[in-house]
């Protein structure tokens, strides 16, 4: 299996080239531990899931284009501190 996900690989890594030290990102394959893909309730390949201190702020299933990808994560970054205009 796994297919999806190899669709979706070339986007995720160019995302967490440009979100790097922003967010990290991390890959799991389910098949390897599905423990974890349980305790996150995956029930759909693939999964993108934000988590914030260890809990989940959101997610989206199903494969996205870079585009689609880096416009749902960065509506949901906090965003840089913005210098006040003067």
């Amino acid at each position: 299996g796994g297919g999806p996900c190899r669709i979706g690989a070339p986007a995720d890594e160019r995302l967490s080239e440009e979100v790097a030290g922003r967010i990290k990102v991390g890959k799991l394959n389910t098949d390897d531990e599905p423990g974890l893909g349980q305790r996150f309730g995956v029930r759909s390949i693939p999964t993108l899931a934000l988590l914030e201190g260890g809990k989940e702020r959101d997610r989206v299933v199903g494969a996205l284009n870079v585009n689609a990808l880096r416009s749902w994560v960065q509506s949901r970054l906090p965003s840089p501190a913005a210098k006040p205009q003067s």
